[in-house]
């Protein structure tokens, strides 16, 4: 009997500690697009309105367009913002009173967050990195499920490796990319928000064995709207952490003045086409981030 008082007493005592911790969950709508691209979102409550926010990592900042419902407020000066091609734009700062998820408000809630209203075309709503400062998160996908988690305590099972953050916040984090002569590392930017990985035409240039040529597409564009000319290639595989990726489509492009904020070893964006073949664990609060393969 004594054994068996021990067994229950040290039980009760480990649900005790564990009941606390939940895992917030909300879902993730990804939706397959045109050139083997995906779009990510997640469904906000805006001030009462439910507006759908593509989910995007590579944003510095969160955007919403001008419209019926934003133009109510007032204006609380301006903002440049710049795309990928380069073009820049002036916003304005609006805050609403409250910015949360539809499906709970524990796991994600701001409370009068300065965002970006922009009247130009090709502005959509937008949900940044600037919004998630001081959190810890996870992307799960699945063909049956996909989640945003906002875990209390990482899971063991979690590989953590330090993150590297750019001037305005962007994740930066180690890639592994074979020729046939040797393995390189490099650096990649995990982009949420780029339907499709990108790369640099110059890196294209100086490794045609790692690409296969698609296509050329001429009615490309960045956040602001402004055209960019890609080419569309078959990149044959690279490594980030445990996960290997394999016949990624990629969109190439000049990075120009993007490489310029990137430095030379950042050649790559790893986009949503990339982002959901695995899971992944980014906490911004202490900068680390972890990835695994996703279970099917």
């Amino acid at each position: 009997m004594e054994k068996l008082a021990t067994a229950i007493l040290i039980t009760s005592v480990t649900l005790c500690f564990l009941l606390p911790f939940k895992t917030f969950a909300a879902p993730l709508i990804v939706s397959p697009g045109d050139l083997g691209s995906f779009i990510i979102e997640v469904d906000l409550d805006f001030d009462g309105v439910t507006r759908r926010f593509q989910l995007d990592t590579g944003a510095d900042s969160t955007m919403v367009p001008m419209d019926e419902t934003t133009r109510a407020y007032t204006s609380e000066g301006t903002s440049n913002s710049a795309g990928a091609a380069g073009s820049r734009i002036t916003c304005d700062l609006i805050r609403p009173a409250l910015l949360t998820m539809t499906s709970f408000a524990d796991g994600f809630s701001q409370l009068n967050p300065k965002i970006k209203r922009c009247d130009f075309k090709g502005i959509i709503n937008n949900l940044g990195i600037d919004q998630f400062v001081d959190r810890v998160f996870e992307f799960q996908f699945s063909p049956a499920k996909n989640e945003i988690l906002f875990p209390q305590v990482i899971a063991k099972r979690w590989k953590l490796y330090p993150l590297t953050r750019l001037a305005k916040g962007h994740l930066k984090v180690p890639v592994e990319i074979a020729n046939v002569v040797s393995t390189s590392q490099y650096f990649a930017i995990l982009d949420t928000g780029a339907q499709l990985t990108s790369v640099d035409l110059s890196y294209v240039t100086q490794n045609p064995t790692l690409f296969k040529f698609v296509q050329d597409v001429e009615t490309g564009t960045d956040v602001t709207g402004k055209p960019i000319l890609l080419k569309i290639y078959e990149m044959s595989e690279f490594r980030i952490a445990s996960v290997v990726f394999k016949n990624v489509q990629v969109a190439a492009f000049d990075f120009g003045e993007l490489r310029n904020y990137l430095g030379v070893e950042t050649p790559l964006i790893v986009g949503a086409n990339a982002i959901v073949q695995a899971n992944w664990l980014l906490d911004l609060k202490n900068d680390q981030w972890s990835v695994e393969e996703r279970s099917n």
